[in-house]
């Protein structure tokens, strides 16, 4: 549906628009968390890829100046073999 046929009293000069690219985003809205009875599950190619992806996650949200707090775990170190944990 359009923004006319789902709010028909907005027009052109009414209606707002945000980019994606300005929407806020956290690392907190991409950060994937398993229970440690799914970590068990998964196999170590998929913790590897796991890892990879929020490796990747962690760096494109850091190079955007913005900073990841501690509370999300993202920068707080695991102890292995821990749900969650980014092995080197």
């Amino acid at each position: 549906l359009t923004d006319e046929e789902q709010d028909p009293t907005l027009t052109p000069h009414t209606r707002t628009f945000t980019p994606h690219w300005r929407q806020h985003v956290t690392f907190e809205d991409v950060f994937l968390y398993f229970s440690r009875e799914e970590w068990e599950l998964l196999e170590e190619a998929q913790r590897l890829q796991y890892r990879d992806v929020m490796l990747e996650d962690f760096a494109l949200v850091s190079s955007l100046g913005l900073a990841v707090s501690r509370s999300h775990g993202a920068t707080q170190p695991e102890p292995e073999g821990s749900p969650g944990c980014l092995r080197r």
